[in-house]
């Protein structure tokens, strides 16, 4: 599962939020 490397902005905002 490597798809956390190729992770779109929208995707990274919401973690960043989660997180």
């Amino acid at each position: 599962m490597s798809k956390e490397n190729h992770v779109p902005g929208k995707w990274r905002q919401v973690l960043a939020t989660i997180i």
